[in-house]
């Protein structure tokens, strides 16, 4: 498991960022995505790209610095204070949650250029190759 920043530093070393859920599309790719890879039965959380360091109550992506236009909400959150940084909590059915930056998750990275290598992300039912998507369970071992 990894906290944020770590999670971020693995993402770069691997040439990707944390995953931006930055539209509804994508946030139905990425959970069907999530539905299919991983087991029913895990509810494990996941680092994506969101936070609010910079200014509080102002969620931005980290790849693009862009605030959040799309967002999924738990219920009651983000619930600010120390909780600065944002995961998809599985037990949650996929809605996000505002956390200390500092606590230990998987994480989910995302490859913005295009590639050869097989997509993860489906448009329409049918793989995509705008984002080579990569998920890190708990020991941070790669789930393909």
């Amino acid at each position: 498991m990894f906290n944020w920043y770590e999670a971020w530093e693995q993402c770069l070393h691997n040439n990707m960022t944390l995953l931006a859920m930055d539209s509804a599309h994508k946030y139905r790719q990425i959970t069907m995505l999530l539905k299919e890879v991983l087991p029913n039965n895990l509810t494990y959380s996941y680092w994506i790209g969101a936070h609010d360091l910079a200014r509080a109550k102002h969620f931005v992506w980290q790849s693009t610095g862009r605030a959040m236009q799309f967002t999924n909400w738990s219920s009651s959150q983000p619930s600010y204070g120390s909780d600065h940084c944002v995961r998809i909590a599985r037990s949650k059915e996929d809605q996000w949650i505002d956390s200390v930056c500092a606590n230990n998750y998987g994480y989910i990275c995302e490859n913005l250029q295009c590639s050869n290598e097989r997509s993860l992300v489906y448009e329409n039912g049918t793989p995509s190759s705008k984002y080579n998507v990569n998920f890190w369970n708990v020991l941070g071992n790669q789930k393909s």
